[in-house]
């Protein structure tokens, strides 16, 4: 079983409305919290099943389907099935177990033979369509939901922006590239040199607040309006997860909040950059 957006199924499937519309009027949604007990290292596992199509909850309530939760860890190579007849599933994975990008895939699966299967909540166009549901059919699927599962996702938030030197970066311009499990803070070759050279004076210096303003404070920004425009590119990336847990600790929206005020925001997490460079200037004059 793996998730594919673009599968033709040989009969019809119950999915999110922007891959098919088999089911019209029906939902198949999963919501997934995942829980690392930084003391011992183990995961809790929380999944509860959202289906409304009375149908599929009949094959539910006599066992002939059975909701299903797919983990794959590339890891530790840990692969997974948890199976219930409960619209919950409730798991608990030791130290060890689970590590980095750990993905989470819900389906609803038949636990036996159902011939000639045709349900009302079909679309239009399966009207009279009878099919034969082998063991272990898919019913229904959601998209799959990953999480890194790592303390690192707790480092600071400079620890989600790396820097490098591109020939192909103009000289004295820098630019934000987000493909990749780490912000990239991109430069050209002669800049990123002066930069690294200063950036080791300012901070014996304490005075790391001018590069707070010149540079992290508009990358950040860039990164959370970027992020809220465009969840689905950039929420497996291990970035993502981290800037997450720091704007929920906090109390700032988070990515995907089309209302929030990212300027404010970005702030917020580099504790008041422009005051505390006002502050310094104003001990230098004084």
């Amino acid at each position: 079983m793996k998730f594919d957006s673009g599968k033709a199924w040989q009969h019809p499937v119950l999915r999110p409305k922007r891959y098919g519309d088999d089911y019209p009027y029906a939902e198949f949604e999963v919501d997934i919290d995942v829980e690392l007990d930084k003391r011992k290292g183990s995961v809790s596992l929380q999944a509860e099943y959202c289906l409304s199509d009375p149908n599929l909850l009949s094959l539910v309530d006599r066992e002939e389907a059975k909701y299903v939760l797919l983990v794959n860890c590339s890891k530790t190579r840990r692969r997974e099935t948890i199976e219930s007849f409960e619209p919950r599933i409730r798991n608990r994975f030791t130290a060890g177990d689970l590590s980095g990008r750990t993905e989470f895939s819900p389906f609803l699966i038949a636990t036996r033979f159902l011939e000639a299967y045709d349900w009302s909540g079909w679309h239009s166009d399966f009207c009279g369509l009878r099919v034969d549901i082998k063991e272990g059919y898919v019913l229904a699927v959601d998209e799959p939901k990953a999480y890194w599962i790592d303390r690192a996702e707790e480092a600071p938030l400079g620890s989600i922006f790396v820097h490098s030197a591109s020939p192909a970066m103009q000289n004295e311009r820098w630019d934000v590239q987000l493909d990749n499990d780490r912000v990239e803070i991109i430069m050209s070759e002669e800049t990123s040199r002066l930069y690294k050279s200063v950036r080791l004076e300012v901070i014996k210096k304490s005075d790391v607040h001018y590069l707070m303003n010149s540079l992290y404070l508009p990358a950040l920004v860039k990164v959370l309006y970027e992020a809220d425009n465009d969840t689905k590119t950039y929420e497996n990336f291990r970035w993502y997860s981290a800037l997450n847990n720091l704007l929920e600790f906090a109390h700032c929206p988070v990515l995907g909040s089309a209302s929030s005020n990212r300027v404010l925001d970005a702030q917020k997490l580099l504790a008041s950059p422009f005051n505390n460079l006002l502050s310094l200037l104003h001990g230098d004059s004084a």
